[in-house]
Order: structure tokens, then sequence, then C-alpha cells
């Protein structure tokens, strides 16, 4: 009996041990499992660290051992005047601040090209404007004097944009250079409205001169806006040649303006910039990126540590090293390298962890592959336009086009140009009437010269000849 009841007692105290035993169990194996976990992150973290550093330690040496700049402090320190050239700085920011005078953004509202009026009408067409709009322009007569000196002076310009605000920077005198653009653009339509083609060309000489006050500008947004207004240089030539004959002392000196531009240079320019103001970005804590108060004492404390995302740095950097060196090749290899930039850039955006780890990347490279695309389109118009001056210089000299570009080689050009696209020679296309050279753009399939707006499928530049009219 005795026996019977100890055991009966036993009995629930075992079963008590097994439960807590089992719970212990299954609280205990979970716990295990995760403090696993974390350790096992823990390693896999620091081994990433470790991996990230080491990348970002091969781009910055790449960075240093080229001898451009790193951060914005040394962006802003490289953008300087060139001590051979006569600066022109003062009295250009002085004379283009007229821009922003409101009553004379009044009378321009309703003008064509400065305002929001109706395009010129063709020259030998009634223009009922034509008197206040020489009005208007005449109250820009020293900035049009002043400007009338840059094609013919080795100028140099240093805007006074501070470089160290980085993607912050102010940049109010892109948009006065563009004013001024356009008010050459409407003069040109005057000199050609009052047969002056001679001052119609230099007008088109005077907006290619400035444009090269923004060629020195290391940021992509300036090299940009210097293509726009390479752009407006083209249309005014178009239409010159379209209504007027040009001496052919004329035609030279705008055949040389044009051949002046390097793409290539122009897209680098950009490109050292925005690298160096991403990179100064990802030094930044993230409640300081874009903080207008940063001062060039805290931008230099913190360039001075490791950047705390060494892998978003690191890839940062080795997208622009990629488009760097393909750029140094050719900007045919640019702009292969500035798909493969953009493809890549998807595929993290895509992908939910990496588009956290590298939201700086997303956020400073996707528009590499957009602005080579736009600098060689310029370099690729600029060039066909020159070699269509030169065809037509040929044509005065010898009564006929040349059928083939090279002809051209040595009298009327140095080479045949290559197009930026496809790195074979300019195409061209020939008639009695007029002579086209084009590109085949970056659709890189030849439509023929297919130069019809909108689409414009190619991209080209078409000489007339007046006395097939």
């Amino acid at each position: 009996m005795t026996s019977s009841s100890e055991s009966d007692r036993a009995t629930p105290e075992k079963n008590a041990t097994a439960s807590r035993r089992a719970m212990i169990g299954c609280l205990g194996i979970p716990a295990l499992l995760l403090v696993l976990i974390i350790l096992g992150l823990g390693v896999w973290y620091q081994v990433e660290m470790r991996q990230a550093r080491r990348a970002l330690a091969t781009e910055l040496k790449y960075v240093r051992e080229r001898g451009v700049p790193l951060t914005s402090l040394d962006l802003e320190d490289s953008y300087r005047l060139d001590p051979q050239r006569e600066d022109v700085t003062a009295e250009l920011l002085k004379l283009l601040a007229i821009a922003d005078d409101r009553q004379l953004q009044t009378l321009a509202a309703a003008l064509p090209i400065v305002g929001n009026g109706a395009s010129p009408p063709s020259p030998g067409k009634d223009w009922p404007q034509l008197d206040e709009v020489e009005a208007y322009l005449g109250k820009h007569q020293a900035m049009r004097d002043f400007v009338a000196t840059l094609p013919n002076r080795p100028f140099t310009v240093r805007y006074p944009v501070d470089l160290t605000q980085g993607m912050n920077a102010k940049l109010p005198h892109v948009q006065q250079v563009r004013h001024a653009a356009r008010l050459l653009q409407l003069q040109c339509h005057v000199d050609l409205h009052r047969n002056l083609p001679a001052e119609a060309v230099k007008r088109i000489l005077e907006v290619l001169a400035l444009s090269d006050t923004l060629a020195n500008e290391p940021i992509i947004i300036s090299q940009l806006v210097r293509c726009a207004l390479q752009g407006v240089a083209l249309r005014m030539l178009a239409d010159t040649l379209q209504h007027a004959d040009v001496s052919d002392a004329d035609l030279l000196r705008l055949q040389t303006a044009l051949q002046q531009f390097d793409g290539q240079q122009s897209w680098r320019q950009g490109l050292q910039g925005e690298r160096a103001m991403a990179y100064t970005a990802s030094t930044l804590p993230l409640n300081k990126i874009g903080s207008p108060t940063l001062t060039r004492a805290d931008l230099e404390r913190f360039a001075s540590r490791q950047p705390p995302r060494p892998h978003d740095a690191a890839l940062t950097l080795r997208i622009f090293r990629q488009m760097e060196v393909a750029t140094d090749e050719s900007l045919l290899k640019a702009i292969e390298a500035g798909a493969e930039t953009d493809s890549e850039v998807k595929l993290i955006a895509a992908h939910p962890v990496k588009r956290v780890v590298h939201m700086q990347s997303l956020l400073y490279t996707p528009a590499l592959g957009t602005g080579v695309q736009a600098a060689a389109r310029t370099d690729a118009s600029l060039q066909s336009a020159a070699t269509a001056i030169a065809a037509l210089r040929f044509r005065r000299a010898n009564r006929v086009w040349p059928q083939q570009l090279s002809q051209l080689v040595p009298e009327f050009l140095t080479a045949v140009p290559t197009d930026p696209f496809d790195g074979q020679p300019l195409r061209m296309v020939v008639t009695d009437s007029e002579f086209k050279v084009y590109s085949i753009g970056k659709d890189k399939v030849d439509q023929g010269g297919d130069l019809a707006e909108p689409q414009m499928r190619d991209l080209g530049f078409v000489a007339p000849w007046r006395d097939a009219k």
C-alpha cells in the first residue's frame, strides 16, 4: 500500500519535470538558433564590411593616382582661372545680371524666343514686331557689345559657384547665360531680316563663345547647358545658310569655331564634378546630406573619416571609374559604358536589399547614360555642321559637290570626323540643291539621313546650295 501511494505521488512530479524540460527545449532551441543566426549575421556583416572597405580603398587609390578631385572641397579648389588668359568674369557677370531685370522681363513677355511670342517669320516676310524687337534689344546694347568681343580674345571665366555645397550648389549664372544666348538668337533673326548676313554670322560665333564660358565648369548640368547653347548656334546657322549668302571667309570662321567643341573633354569635365559631389555625400551622416548649413570645416572633418556606408561609396566610385576610363578611350565606349551602368542601376533598384544598401548610388548615377548621350549628340551635330560647311566651300571652289567626304581632306578638312555612336566616318547624302552630313544617332540604325522633326531619327546638318533655288 505504501509503495503504491509513493508511486502515485511521484508520477505527477515526473510529469511536471518532463513538461518543464520540454518547455525549456521548445524555448531554448529557437533561442539558440536565434543566437547562432545573430552571430552568423554578425560574422557575415564583418566580412561584407571588410570587403567593402577593401573595394573602397581600391577606388580611392585610382582617383588619387589620377590626380583629379575626390571631394567637393577638392572640386572647389580645382575650378580655377587660366592664368594664361584674360579674366572676364567680373564684367561678364555684371552684364549678364540684366536677365534679372523685372521691367525687361515684362517687355520680353510677348516677344519671340525671349518670351512667349510666336516664332519670327522667315526673312523677306513681314514681321510686325520687328521694330519692337529692335527696341528691346537696344536695351541690352552693353551686354551685346561685350559678348561681341569674346570670339576674338583668349578669355577665361570662373563663375562664383560654391562647389563645396555639392548638389546644393546654386547656379544662377547658368540661366543668365541661356538668356544671353536667346538674345543673340533673336538678334540673328533681326540681322537676317535686315539682310545683314555678316552680322548674323557674328551672332552665331558669339553664342559659341558664350557657351565656352561654361567649358571649365566641372558640373554635368553646366556641361549640358553648354551643349544646349551649341544647339542654339546650330539652329541659327541653319537659318543663316538657308536665307543668306555667307562669304567664304565667314564660312571658314564658322567651320573653325564649330570644330573647337570636344565632346569627350566636356563629358569628362562633368563626370569629375559629379563623382566628387557623390563621394562627398557618402562621407556625410544621413541627417547631414543636403544640409545647407555645412561649413568647409564640417566637410573637411567628415571627409577625413571612413565613409559610414562603404558599400555605397565603393559602388559609386566604381561606376564613375568605369565611365571615366571608357570616356578616355572614346565617346563610343562611354556610350556603351553608360548603357551598362543604366542596366546595373535598374537591377539594383529592383532588388529589395541592394536598393537600400546602395540608395546613394541610385541617387547619383542614373543620369550618366543620358548625359553621355547628350554630349555625343552635340559632338555629332557640330562635326556634321563643320563637315557640311567644308563641302559647301568645296562646291564654291569646284562648282560640284564632293562625292565622298574623303575628297574634303586635306584642303577643306584635316580628317573625316568619326560618328561617336558607332565609330565609323560620318555619312553623307548629296543632291544638286543640298549636302547633308549625318550621324546614325543613339539607335545606331542608318535611316539615310532622316533629319525630319520631331523624331529626327538621325543627327546631322544640311548645307543648301542657294544657286540651285
